[in-house]
């Protein structure tokens, strides 16, 4: 259980790193949010069972 909250909380870093990128490069952010939920929702799954 403690695993899921720590990811949790690293996911959340990594969203903001991806807000920033996105900003900056001026990329199709809904496709990069796509991407990156897909990925997390698996990372969080696995841990979670």
């Amino acid at each position: 259980m403690q695993e899921a909250m720590e990811l949790k909380e690293m996911i959340k870093q990594e969203r903001k790193m991806l807000d920033k990128v996105v900003a900056e490069c001026v990329v199709d952010h809904e496709d990069a949010y796509d991407q990156s939920k897909k990925l997390d929702d698996l990372i969080t799954r696995y841990y979670e069972d």
